[in-house]
């Protein structure tokens, strides 16, 4: 016994059925249930013939076994299997026994979720809003804990305080048509009588049931279907603080007669009235009654209906002087649009509005309405369709199509729609549905158990018209298509009976020969699921990518274009991730990427057996190919489709698709197969399409075979450096020697005297090729910077001893790979310029598209290097200016690996920051929470700052300060009474503040780091001090920086940070040494009367606008070395009381230093005669000030 229930209880549990909810408090419930319910279901099943008990209700049918709760599995899983269908739940007689067929086919009960029929709930509940204020006068009281503070205050006593309550002031009668044609709707009802109960917004929801509004008949109210009927007058409300929906298809013929209306108008003489029509509007007029557009307004809340003015929105509806005008009400649609104008009015916020109204007149209704000839009407099935296409459209069209293929259950054609057509509405299901294509169907039946049945002849014309003309076809698509739909999307609520088939001789429920099942699951084929891995490229949040395993250690994938310089692919074989690097990639947009790990991703056993290929002489004539991919939560997903034809090209194509890509799955970079066999690897994904890389195409790359023969280059921890030397046709060498030779050893002397390791290659013999000089990772930059520093020296040098001082020019290119390096180097425009320029020990200096893209911003680069384009956007640039600019490029390429560094040392939050840049938020974690400040939700970010104080220390290294985030956070710090806002140690290195600085009373106690952040806005530090010292180095100023009269009492450094907009300095005063070492400032620049006691450090700083220093005061050593002035300088009144070091400072525009003081000790100017460009007059006053100005500027 135990036995048979247990296999009972795991029948399905190989995930052939959808998820059942079955828990542990559902097998109690099983169980208790078996024990009270008759018992004659377990006996041997009675002659179909035999009557039951005379007088007595039918027995109870046997409790369906319980089906295991599992999901549902992918279509086209590997492991085998049975198809497995699923059909509709048999049907009942009127005596409610089920169906049976004694030759039919054998399934097991299960149930599954219903699809919502309607489309935005939420959007309904939010058009209910404006009546769902509250209102005293509600059951018993409550505590007013205003009024009980202040009371308890004044008596020094805890005293409470009582009101009466509050509650909701409207209730809703919601009363249901019952007629015959609501069957249709069942569903869409029922989920507005859960809308409008749950909505919240009503004191009291009551559901009440319309009968008689056929032709003819009286219509009566019932609290439930088949309920003793009460005269519709109960439902009025004298108090007038009800809502009265009438929910109808108004398709009843009673619609248009008298008793139906005159009932309507008894509601609407005592309360608000409206027709809720489940139709969407432009199918209005095919009901009995024709509504006509109204102007209404109502100016008081739930005012009766008959009391609201209106005015007839169309003239000749219009009533004459002396005539009464008809009674009207309100007809609204199941939309949160149309719902929302009648809550309004009903609101009384005595605005006008348009709404669509019934004349409730009788004799106007009836004439408007013509005879409905009834479905079919004598003509045949194509006629039927002909006809229903005239009139409806395209989506509708689309819909009934597809529902040919299945059978006609209210839940199935939700599904239909919700799996196929994702766009469509509700109001398309009701094209169908009155569209002429159905059968009539009985009065009085069961909504769940009702079957709809198309015209004979209807369904075969409707599937005969589809791709075509092929309607096995189009029945695999839909049913496929719906059994994924309701494999992936699981909802708690309504659900609905089914039967799963298998082999037909399993389960007790008997399904006919002849049913149609909704949703098959195909037999499961052989597929590449195994190998299908995760791949996330660094700097991405979550993997967007698949992979397919070559071996345990190779993936292929594919990527971006081109990916940033030491970009790492992470790859999710399952919960965790490994870095892998790049072996291969081909040139093509995207490009297919071979990944190699350091492990072994998988068990070997995966790919013990060699990956099959699949060439195009071989899959050009397959009808489907799979595909395999993963979901967001690294499940397998798998699709098929026909392949294209590709007629030779690299590139297949699959067309009709078994299911259209979710936003949820990722295929792109998964394998397509066919058998386990590898056809191509997809790389573009489309709604109805996926274009995949044929294998043909991958075996034509040398380098993919050579990395499946095992050529795999060494681990690269980051990104290599190459310079490509070419020497010139000018210069002397040695005999028996050549150019080439000659130069390859002095570059190996170079690579000797600065320490640096690399290797040196080229082609003894052939003068057109370079030397080349790889420089590999870690410190590859900085070893290319002593390289290009030392050069010039190393040529003179070398020159002088082998060469008589005739060694020749060289064309230098430097690059971040040894192909684009070599190609720029000898490029046309490089050797043109290299000719012009001739002379012994020079050199044209050359750099790669993608170093120049990497190095751009750092620290004044390019603004000391003058560069121009060479060829095409890509190919390159040249430093005009050759010999000054070796070596600000050499300081650039030495720290260039530590700034181009983006590792942190820090627990970081980890979001998407926006999906225009889909990056990995940097920001620092919350003490106490997995996410930075800026993705804290709104309550626990109010209480995280309610937990600061004036002068708590700051940690929000790489936090985003949007939407106010910034002044909010500040606020916070402000203290209680007057004073200045006081913040302790503070980081913000590599923050973003997108929202405006702009606090002139700010103290920072401690120690403020900026370093590497941007100033997305205005950074006002006007007025600030900074009691510890203050790092800024790196920061960027997108608009203007002001610190105009900060104050610093310790070290500040500004080293290589950009100023993009004005730099205001103006009367700030550092307290010891200050440094702008390579800082840029792009615009003008105001240091007015700046004071440093310390040391202040320009070197190599550059000022793009025009500079001001006057009544500036330096009393430490002051450094302008290669500083460089493009806009000129104003400098009067200023002392520099130390030494100032101007070498190699270059000066452009108007540049005067007026009774500036130079050296206390010696009271002499430097040397300005010395500096180029341009000359210089240089006056000392009889109080030993000088003026010197730039006279003339060398155009060279």
């Amino acid at each position: 016994m135990i036995e048979k229930l247990l296999a009972a209880l795991a029948d399905g549990a190989d995930g052939s059925v959808p998820y059942t909810g079955l828990g542990a408090e559902e097998i109690a419930d099983i169980l208790w249930l078996a024990a009270r319910v008759d018992p004659a279901g377990t006996r041997p099943p009675a002659d179909p013939g035999a009557a039951g008990p005379p007088g007595g209700p039918p027995p109870l049918p046997a409790p369906p076994p319980p089906e295991a709760a599992g999901p549902l599995p992918e279509p086209g899983t590997p492991a085998g299997g049975e198809p497995v269908q699923l059909f509709t739940a048999a049907r009942r007689d009127p005596d409610g026994k089920p169906a049976e067929d004694g030759a039919g086919r054998r399934g097991s009960p299960l149930r599954l979720p219903r699809a919502a029929s309607l489309d935005d709930p939420l959007a309904l509940m939010r058009a209910l809003r404006p009546v769902g204020r509250r209102s005293i006068g509600g059951p018993g009281e409550e505590l007013d804990e205003q009024l009980t503070v202040e009371r308890s205050i004044e008596r020094m006593v805890t005293t409470p305080v009582l009101r009466p309550a509050e509650s909701r002031w409207l209730d809703l009668a919601l009363v249901v048509d019952t007629h015959h044609s609501m069957l249709l709707w069942s569903d869409h009802v029922d989920e507005v009588r859960r809308v409008l109960t749950r909505s919240g917004v009503f004191r009291d929801v009551r559901t009440w049931h319309l009968t008689g509004t056929a032709a003819g008949a009286t219509p009566m109210v019932t609290r439930g279907p088949g309920g003793p009927p009460r005269t519709p007058l109960e439902l009025a409300d004298p108090a007038g603080r009800r809502l009265i929906l009438v929910l109808s298809d108004t398709v009843a013929g009673g619609w248009r007669e008298a008793p139906v209306q005159g009932m309507l108008r008894h509601w609407c003489a005592h309360n608000a009235v409206a027709v809720l029509n489940v139709l969407p509007e432009r199918l209005w007029t095919r009901g009995a009654v024709r509504p006509v557009p109204f102007a209404v307004r109502a100016e008081r809340p739930a005012a009766a209906t008959r009391s609201w003015q209106r005015i007839p929105v169309a003239r000749r509806g219009r009533t004459g002087p002396g005539r009464a005008a008809a009674a009207v009400v309100p007809v609204v649609g199941v939309a949160s649009g149309s719902l929302a104008r009648l809550v309004r009015v009903v609101s009384g916020d005595g605005r006008w509005r348009r709404l669509a109204c019934l004349r409730l007149d009788a004799a106007a209704g009836a004439a408007s309405t013509p005879a409905d000839p009834g479905p079919g009407a004598g003509r045949s099935a194509l006629e039927v369709v002909e006809r229903f296409r005239a009139s409806a459209s395209p989506t509708a069209q689309q819909l009934a199509a597809h529902l040919a293929a299945v059978p006609l259950t209210l839940p199935v054609m939700t599904l239909v729609r919700r799996s196929l057509l994702r766009d469509s509405e509700h109001g398309h299901l009701a094209e169908v549905a009155l569209g002429g294509l159905f059968e009539d169907w009985e009065d009085e039946q069961v909504p769940q158990e009702v079957e709809f049945q198309f015209l004979p002849g209807v369904r075969e014309a409707l599937l005969g018209s589809q791709l075509r003309g092929d309607v096995a076809a189009v029945r695999e698509l839909v049913r496929r298509r719906v059994w994924e739909f309701v494999s992936r999307n699981r909802r708690t609520g309504p659900d609905f009976s089914a039967t799963r088939v298998t082999t037909g001789r399993e389960g007790r429920r008997r399904v006919a020969e002849d049913a149609l099942p909704f949703a098959v699951r195909p037999p499961r084929e052989p597929g590449l699921a195994d190998r299908v891995v995760r791949v996330r490229h660094d700097g991405m949040p979550e993997p967007q990518e698949v992979g397919t395993l070559l071996t345990p250690r190779l993936v292929l994938t594919v990527g971006d274009a081109q990916l940033p310089p030491g970009t790492v692919a992470w790859v999710r074989p399952g919960d965790r991730e490994i870095p892998c690097r790049t072996v291969w990639s081909d040139d093509a947009v995207p490009r297919m990427l071979l990944l190699q790990a350091d492990e072994d991703l998988v068990d070997p056993a995966v790919c013990a057996e060699p990956l099959g290929l699949l060439t195009a002489e071989g899959h050009h004539v397959l009808d489907r190919l799979r595909v395999d991919g993963r979901t967001d939560q690294g499940e397998p997903v798998a699709l098929t489709g026909a392949p294209a034809p590709h007629d030779g090209a690299r590139n297949g194509e699959l067309v009709r698709l078994s299911a259209e890509p979710e936003s949820w799955t990722h295929f792109r970079g998964g394998p397509v197969s066919e058998n386990g066999r590898l056809v191509g690897v997809v790389h573009t994904v489309w709604p109805h399409r996926m274009v995949f890389l044929l294998a043909d195409a991958l075996l034509e790359q040398r380098g993919f075979r050579a990395v499946l023969e095992g050529a795999v280059p060494e681990a690269d921890t980051g990104t290599a450096v190459c310079l490509a030397v070419l020497p010139g046709a000018d210069g002397i060498h040695p005999a028996g020697s050549s150019a080439t030779a000659e130069t390859g050893a002095m570059l190996l002397e170079l690579m000797a005297d600065t320490d640096v390791a690399g290797r040196l290659s080229g082609r003894e013999g052939d003068g057109d090729a370079p030397l080349l000089i790889t420089l590999d990772a870690p410190g590859a930059h900085a070893k290319a910077g002593r390289l290009l520093s030392g050069l010039r020296a190393a040529v003179l040098t070398y020159g002088n001893r082998r060469m008589d001082g005739m060694h020749p020019s060289l064309a230098v290119a430097v690059g971040t790979g040894t192909a684009e390096t070599e190609r720029l180097v000898r490029h046309r425009a490089i050797a043109d310029l290299l000719r012009r320029t001739a002379s012994s020990g020079s050199f044209v200096l050359a750099l790669s598209h993608r170093l120049h893209e990497d190095l751009e911003g750092l620290f004044g680069y390019p603004a000391h290097v003058t560069l121009e384009r060479v060829g095409a956007a890509d190919e390159g640039w040249v430093c005009v200016a050759p010999e000054p600019v070796a070596e600000p490029l050499a300081q650039v390429l030495a720290e260039a690996d530590r700034l181009l560094d983006m590792t942190v040392d820090w627990p970081t939050c980890g979001v998407e920051a926006s999906e225009a840049e889909p990056w990995v938020c940097i920001g620092i974690r919350v003490p106490g929470h997995a996410r930075c400040l800026a993705h804290l939700g709104d309550e626990e970010q109010r209480e995280y700052l309610a937990t600061l104080a004036p002068g708590a220390p700051l940690d929000f290294r790489g936090t985003t300060f949007d939407n106010g985030l910034l002044p909010r956070l500040l606020t916070a710090l402000e203290p209680r009474g007057r004073g200045p806002l006081r913040v302790g140690p503070a980081a913000f290195d590599r923050a973003y503040f997108v929202d405006d600085w702009n606090r002139a009373d700010i103290e920072f106690s401690g120690r403020a780091t900026f370093v590497r952040a941007v100033f997305g806005g205005r950074a006002g530090f006007g007025g600030a001090t900074f009691g510890g010292p203050v790092s800024l180095d790196g920061a960027v100023f997108q608009y203007a920086a002001d610190f105009e009269m900060s104050r610093f009492h310790r070290a500040a450094t500004f080293r290589r940070a950009r100023f993009r907009g004005s730099a205001g300095f103006k009367e700030a005063v550092f307290l010891e040494d200050v440094s702008f070492g390579r800082a840029v400032l792009e615009a003008s620049a105001d240091l007015f009367a700046v004071q440093v006691a310390g040391s202040a450090d320009f070197t190599g700083a550059s000022f793009g606008g025009v500079a001001g220093m006057s009544g500036a005061g330096f009393a430490g050593p002051v450094s302008f070395a290669s500083t460089s002035w493009r806009r000129g300088l104003i400098c009067s009144g200023s002392a520099f009381e130390g030494p100032l070091d101007l070498e190699r400072a270059t000066f452009r525009g108007r540049v005067r230093f007026d009774g500036v003081r130079f050296d206390a000790a010696t009271h002499s100017a430097p040397d300005f005669t010395l500096v180029r460009p341009g000359h210089w007059d240089v006056q000392e006053r009889p109080d030993g000030t000088w003026d010197i100005g730039l006279v003339t500027t060398d155009p060279g």
